[in-house]
């Protein structure tokens, strides 16, 4: 803690550095006690991010202090702010060190990758064009001014500077590619259609320019170019992926998914292609099909076929089963999901999708049956613990839910969105059974997603079962969380409400615990007490006991009702009792 403090007021001391150099009194040297602290200061420069960087600092400030005008110690300074999270002012003092080492190169160039990081297009764009007056052929530098000039959407000067990098670098297809691609984004299809053919004229037998030619090709409807840029890219590399792409592709846009499917299947069966690459290219068939329906309709005849070669790649029959699901054959997609629960695929969608479906039916029997298999197949997956336990708890079996809880908050990862849930599920348990402590950390491990029920019951535990002022205040963020994601929930106005009370604001509780009641379809005896006793504490004693009425008409318990409206009855009597007061002190 010690060392946070000594480093963030050596760097708030930094922006001094300028002015508190001009008020130092001069040396009869004074590049001799800058030379010293700089010296110093390499000295102690760190050999990794885990040293202490206090000396080093230190050092830097002073020799900054003796001289500030010295490039190596403003540049040194510069990458330090770097180092340590703070761009914008390294970029100050950067800048600082190039204009006084007279636009030094080995500063200027951080200093305009920096600003290209900084999102300052016009400083980058100053300092390389600056550095490039001085070595006009620098190719990292043109391509730094390339990136400006691109974030900026500049086309033409990109393109510009994209013509005199490919010049530099002997027409390398990578940066003839990258030319091409400016001329795209810029609106001038023709002329990266003519920069890529004369390069191909050139470069007979280069892929990379070959591709970007067929796609151009595709793009504009030239199915005829286009299949002969693809018959000199099946010359140049017969089974390379990007092959395999451009086929399919070009069997998508043609139309021609009989084909396209027949392809598929027959890639599948060759050396060296994995289920991963298959299944890419029947995505790419999908998304590049003006019809991905009649797309999916050919590659359902020979989606079994392919999963057959694979047989130990169960994504490829999931995906057997979703074709068939979106062109609704349901029958067909249960039976596959069904075989895939039955092998225990390592998948969570084949159960996941019985689960749901079960649980919206309330057919505990299949819920049941599916989630089994789901956590047998899939231990570590929060949603099957989480529908066991909620089936234990169903069924009147809280041993058997404290103990599915308790596995499940052991096995399953805190990352897993179900945990939230489950921790929440074990939290309000132990609450309910009076072991308070035990819940608080179950409740914050719970709110650490944004998960409204956890909000809400975490701020009720603190505001019922603790009260003290810092859980108070934790208590109401907690609760305007939950109403703030769910609104018009009358449980979690109900609970905002209470808490504002206990906090002390009835005025603003009475606005919320109203709100909670309009929201609240069947009348609920709870509601109706807190805004009993709200009222109370406002001093409207007649609409408080109507409020208890309503909380016995909703179900309350009769006995706290009458207890509550005699000690309103009681409360009112009082003040009619209390002397009436002038306003004047006594003499």
């Amino acid at each position: 803690m010690q060392k946070s403090t000594f480093l963030t007021l050596l760097l708030s001391a930094l922006a001094l550095c300028s002015s508190l150099g001009a008020q130092t009194p001069s040396d009869d040297s004074p590049e001799l006690l800058f030379s010293d602290f700089y010296s110093r200061a390499l000295c102690l420069e760190p050999l990794n991010v885990e040293s202490d960087l206090s000396p080093y600092i230190s050092h830097l400030w002073l020799a900054n202090l003796a001289d500030s005008v010295q490039p190596s110690a403003l540049s040194d300074i510069g990458f330090l702010l770097t180092q340590l999270g703070q761009p914008e002012r390294a970029q100050a003092y950067l800048m600082r060190a190039y204009r006084t080492s007279h636009k030094d190169h080995l500063i200027g160039e951080p200093l305009a990758r920096l600003a290209l990081a900084n999102q300052d297009y016009a400083t980058a764009e100053e300092v390389i064009t600056e550095l490039l007056a001085k070595v006009p052929d620098d190719h990292f530098l043109l391509i730094l001014l390339q990136q400006a000039y691109r974030s900026e959407e500049k086309w033409d000067e990109a393109i510009e500077v994209g013509k005199k990098i490919v010049e530099l670098s002997n027409d390398d297809p990578r940066q003839v590619s990258g030319l091409s691609g400016l001329y795209i984004q810029a609106g001038r299809q023709a002329e990266a259609l003519k920069l890529l053919e004369q390069y191909g004229k050139t470069h007979p037998g280069e892929p990379t320019t070959q591709t970007l030619l067929f796609y151009l090709y595709l793009s504009t409807g030239d199915y005829d170019r286009a299949g002969k840029a693809l018959e000199q890219l099946r010359k140049q590399g017969a089974d390379s992926d990007a092959l395999r792409v451009a086929e399919v592709t070009y069997f998508a846009r043609r139309e021609q998914y009989r084909e396209a499917a027949k392809y598929i299947l027959r890639q599948s069966r060759s050396e060296g292609i994995d289920p991963e690459q298959v299944e890419s290219l029947i995505q790419t068939l999908y998304k590049e099909s003006p019809s991905a329906t009649e797309a999916r309709r050919e590659m359902v005849r020979v989606r079994p076929d392919i999963a057959k070669i694979f047989p130990h790649t169960p994504q490829l029959l999931l995906g057997l089963s979703q074709d068939h699901l979106l062109l609704g054959d349901t029958v067909a997609a249960e039976g596959i999901l069904d075989k895939l629960v039955d092998d225990r695929a390592e998948l969570v969608s084949p159960y996941v999708y019985f689960t749901d479906r079960y649980a919206a039916a309330e057919d505990t029997t299949h819920l049941r049956h599916y989630a089994e298999a789901g956590h047998e197949a899939l231990p570590e997956e929060g949603v099957f613990r989480l529908y066991l336990a909620l089936l234990a708890v169903n069924a009147g079996d809280t041993v058997v839910y404290r103990k599915q809880l308790d596995d499940a908050l052991s096995v399953v990862s805190p990352e897993d969105r179900f945990y939230p849930q489950l921790a929440l599920l074990r939290a309000d348990d132990l609450s309910g059974g009076g072991d308070f402590e035990a819940a608080r950390p179950y409740y914050e491990a719970a709110v650490r997603q944004p998960l409204p029920p956890a909000y809400n019951n975490y701020a009720y535990f603190l505001t019922e079962k603790s009260g003290t002022p810092a859980d108070l205040d934790k208590a109401e963020k907690l609760a305007r969380q939950a109403i703030k994601l769910e609104p018009d929930n009358g449980t979690y106005l109900d609970t905002y409400a209470w808490v504002l009370y206990r906090k002390g604001s009835s005025m603003l509780a009475l606005i919320y615990i109203k709100k909670a009641i309009e929201a609240t379809e069947t009348p609920d005896p709870t509601l109706y007490e807190h805004l009993a006793e709200i009222l109370t504490a406002e001093g409207r004693y007649d609409e408080a006991i109507e409020a208890w009425r309503h909380c016995l008409e909703s179900g309350g318990d009769s006995k706290r009702v009458a207890q509550r409206v005699e000690a309103i009855t009681e409360m009112k009597k009082s003040k009619k009792a209390e002397p009436a007061t002038d306003g004047l002190g006594d003499d």
